[in-house]
């Protein structure tokens, strides 16, 4: 007899722009549900480069950059960006008004916490290309990432990989243990269009559009 896979359901509800943010339609319906069929559940769903935790990851969580649809690396939480090889940093100034799920404001101390704290400790990417990696706050919108090595061949796409670069909020994971966080795993904060917000475990997720994004 033929074994059934265990497949998961993922829940996707009140549909607006594109599944990552990374391709824009003109003309959109708003509301509906849609059900998709995972081939595994996610053991992680924040900073996991797993394709099932991925893909949650990518609806829940942004980056400072992205590509559009030619590919290009354009603006995204931040609204502009500088690379000044001279010195081997990165400015950004982020966009205005955006907000985490649970209501808090994207401020410049979470892209320090996420570039120091996270990045290069937690990511398959990060101790490679973001070692000692140093933010600078410049005013609440500027800050200036100074990597321990300046590749920006590589690391100019890494600010658009979700699975490396995602923003994380200071307020909810300063002071824990990020492996052992439920944030890592079933109660992730993000600021993408998407909420989670319900886990079944073995049976479903549930996200939900987030009516306060930016976009």
């Amino acid at each position: 007899m033929r074994k059934a896979l265990p497949y998961i359901l993922l829940i996707i509800a009140i549909i607006t722009a594109g599944f990552s943010g990374i391709v824009q339609v003109s003309s959109q319906l708003r509301g509906g549900t849609i059900v998709i069929a995972l081939i595994s559940e996610p053991t992680a769903v924040a900073a996991t480069s797993s394709w099932n935790g991925g893909f949650i990851a990518a609806q829940v969580f942004e980056t400072l950059l992205r590509f559009d649809r030619n590919l290009n690396l354009v603006p995204y939480l931040a609204e502009s960006f500088e690379i000044n090889t001279a010195e081997g940093y990165y400015k950004f100034v982020l966009r205005p008004n955006v907000k985490f799920h649970d209501g808090k404001p994207l401020t410049p101390e979470d892209i320090k916490f996420t570039f120091e704290e996270i990045v290069p400790i937690y990511t398959s990417f990060g101790p490679l290309y973001f070692p000692n990696t140093t933010v600078s706050i410049i005013d609440n919108r500027t800050v200036i990432i100074k990597p321990g090595v300046f590749l920006p061949g590589a690391q100019l796409p890494l600010f658009a990989d979700v699975s490396t670069t995602a923003i994380f909020p200071k307020h909810v994971l300063a002071g824990q243990d990020f492996l052992k966080s439920a944030f890592r795993t079933t109660k992730p904060i993000g600021t993408g269009p998407y909420k989670l917000t319900e886990w079944v475990k073995g049976q479903y997720l549930v996200l939900e559009r987030n009516s306060e994004h930016w976009n």
